[in-house]
């Protein structure tokens, strides 16, 4: 199944099997879970501009981040974004 995201300029969401980053002009699909989630998170949503910032940890319900979750994963998005807007350079030449 495709997920359709709301354009949102910065977002992360993992629905289990699939996670999607997306910053500013930059959007990747990863088949796998982000490092910066534990073990135990089944499911995120983090898009901070609509004041998005939850997890679904494995038999529970759904909560908000704490602060310390959701500044891990704006770092690791800055990160992640960054060395992806390198490594096309590289590829590219620009």
């Amino acid at each position: 199944m495709e997920m359709k995201l709301p354009l949102v300029e910065t977002r992360l969401l993992w629905d289990g099997r699939v996670c999607i980053v997306r910053q500013d002009d930059v959007e990747v699909r990863l088949p796998w879970r982000p490092p910066v989630l534990s073990a135990l998170v089944m499911e995120a949503d983090y898009a901070p501009a609509v004041r998005v910032q939850d997890v679904r940890e494995l038999g529970c319900c759904r909560r908000d981040m704490t602060a310390a979750e959701a500044a891990a994963v704006a770092a690791w998005m800055a990160m992640f974004i960054g060395a992806v807007r390198v490594q096309a350079q590289l590829v590219t030449g620009g």
